[in-house]
């Protein structure tokens, strides 16, 4: 009987103490999270405006731009100045982004692949030239920023490269 009331409080002390041990907090960042992601969305849904014209770029070199980033990709822009930034570039097409205004909380925001390709794919859509085979685009978004939880309105267009 001693024996057994020894290892009931044996086995009390042990399993009492097991599941009251801290336990440290998982580091919220693993390698995993830095590697390239194949669908990156940073922005929110857009809006479109045609901007097509005779001197616009190739939707066809559009759309290698969309195949070229399709497996992954993010890219941090800096937003202090508001300078136009031109984040990707296929023959006759670019696509670029500026941040609406500077803004000190919101230095930097973030673009995702996700967010280019469904600029261009949409506007070749919508605005492809009938015959010209050309399309020019610009539109808004609205992307993650540099402060946590604190977004900015990006300007997007589809120009051509020179």
């Amino acid at each position: 009987m001693r024996l057994l009331q020894t290892f009931g409080i044996l086995t009390t002390f042990l399993l009492g103490s097991s599941r009251t041990a801290p336990v440290p907090d998982p580091d919220p960042k693993s390698i995993l999270d830095f590697l390239p992601k194949k669908h990156v969305h940073d922005c929110g849904k857009s809006t479109w405006y045609n901007d097509t014209s005779v001197d616009s770029p190739l939707a066809s070199d559009c759309m290698v731009v969309v195949t070229n980033i399709q497996n992954g990709g993010s890219w941090t822009v800096e937003n202090f100045i508001s300078k136009e930034h031109q984040l990707v570039q296929y023959g006759t097409c670019a696509f670029s982004v500026v941040g609406s205004e500077p803004n000190a909380l919101a230095t930097y925001y973030m673009i995702g692949n996700e967010d280019i390709r469904s600029a261009i794919i949409e506007s070749v859509n919508r605005y492809m030239g009938a015959g010209s085979g050309r399309v020019g685009a610009w539109g808004r978004f609205h992307c993650q920023g540099g402060a946590p939880s604190y977004g900015y309105d990006v300007k997007w267009r589809i120009f051509p490269n020179h």
